[in-house]
């Protein structure tokens, strides 16, 4: 992983990136580092806890990045975008599923219905918004293979 982070950092010395693409690059390092340092917790601890896993989803969507930038394709924003808030999700979900939670895909356990109560409830009830809270209710209904009776 150290030669990944050289070979960012030698790629930022090249006259010919733009800014933006240095930028990229720079944010890629950091997380690679992150990455690494997380590596090395996890390493000493016996399990994965929820939050360690939704953190080293992150530094993972970080080193596809890095290895993005290192072989001369360009991704865009918007897939860059869907990545890292795919990440959140994960680590969101894990976090809860570390606090017992589970069942969204059950039809016997949780009607589609109450996942729709649950985003509209998440949109407009909460005084402050969490984006991911929202997208993950959102993955829910999408996987869910009935329609929702209400919410429309």
């Amino acid at each position: 992983m150290s030669g990944t982070i050289e070979n960012l950092r030698s790629l930022t010395e090249t006259s010919s990136l733009s800014t933006g693409t240095i930028l990229v690059i720079a944010m890629a390092i950091s997380e690679l580092e992150n990455y690494r340092h997380a590596l090395l917790q996890i390493s000493a601890l016996r399990g994965y806890t929820g939050e360690n896993q939704g953190r080293v989803a992150g530094y993972r969507v970080a080193a596809e990045i890095a290895e993005t930038a290192l072989s001369g394709e360009s991704q865009h924003s918007d897939d860059l975008a869907v990545d890292r808030f795919a990440s959140a999700m994960k680590a969101k979900l894990a976090k809860k599923r570390g606090q017992g939670f589970g069942g969204w895909n059950d039809p016997e356990e949780c009607h589609i219905d109450y996942l729709v109560s649950l985003l509209t409830q998440q949109i407009h009830e909460r005084a402050v918004l969490d984006p991911v809270d929202i997208g993950n209710f959102a993955m829910m209904i999408f996987n869910r293979p009935e329609s929702p009776t209400h919410g429309r």
